[in-house]
């Protein structure tokens, strides 16, 4: 009986040993597949270039909403990289470097890299208005992609970053779009004083009389004196002038 208790004992230890390790087995991550690890190094490259650009921004914009308008995405971008960071860290796996797809995609990510560096030797409003430029067309390309990435992927908690970083996108480029409204525009008064009519007016310096050339400044012409216009009178004086000789007398 005694050995019967106990071999009942040992089948029962073993059972439960069993029991318990299988829950451990089903609670771990399965591993990103390479598609899915390509897309998560999309999205951290786009998510490193979109902080550089824009801590340079933040320093170097000329208006107060496009400096904020920076650090706002230095620091959306800065949040949505650590989800991918942790989601790699979590797969016990290393986000790669990304490759391009197509020729295509490696020239686009040249130029852009072209582009960011030009960037940076820029200042004041051509700097901001550049910046605002990039940072909208950057935004809708990436719009333009997302969709398809999302259809990648086949992990859950990649696949719900990816559609949250949807709207993000979407916000910085209306946001982007917004700002460029507000840029400073070129007078379209030109230096020389053109008053609303579009006619300039002034004194001829050597008539002395004021004279409007607006209406043919419109036709593309100057005003031209006419050839039958009767000489003035001879006054005898001023400058230039000459009197007639008398003629002499004789005693």
């Amino acid at each position: 009986m005694a050995d019967d208790v106990g071999a009942k004992a040992k089948t029962t230890d073993t059972a439960k040993t069993t029991d318990t390790a299988k829950p451990a087995d089903s609670t771990k991550p399965a591993k990103l597949k390479a598609e899915e690890l390509q897309v998560m190094a999309h999205y951290h490259e786009v998510n490193k270039m979109e902080i550089d650009i824009n801590k340079v921004a933040a320093k170097k914009a000329t208006s107060q909403g496009a400096k904020d308008y920076a650090n706002m995405l230095v620091k959306d971008h800065t949040d949505n990289d650590k989800t991918l960071m942790a989601l790699a860290k979590k797969t016990k796996q290393t986000i790669p470097a990304e490759k391009p797809a197509s020729d295509v995609e490696k020239q686009e990510k040249a130029e852009d890299k072209k582009m960011v560096a030009k960037l940076k030797t820029m200042k004041g409003a051509d700097f901001e208005s550049q910046y605002l430029q990039m940072m909208v067309a950057g935004h809708e390309k990436e719009l333009a992609k997302i969709d398809a990435n999302i259809a990648k992927v086949e992990n859950a908690e990649l696949a719900d970053a990816l559609k949250a970083t949807k709207p993000l996108l979407q916000h910085h480029a209306d946001e982007a779009r917004s700002l460029q409204t507000n840029l400073p525009t070129a007078s379209a008064t030109p230096s020389g004083g053109t008053n609303k009519s579009g006619s300039t007016s002034g004194t001829n310096t050597t008539t002395g009389k004021t004279t409007n050339t607006g209406a043919a400044a419109k036709q593309g012409s100057l005003p031209t004196r006419s050839t039958n216009a009767p000489n003035p009178p001879h006054t005898g004086s001023g400058v230039g002038s000459a009197e007639s000789p008398k003629p002499s007398q004789s005693r």
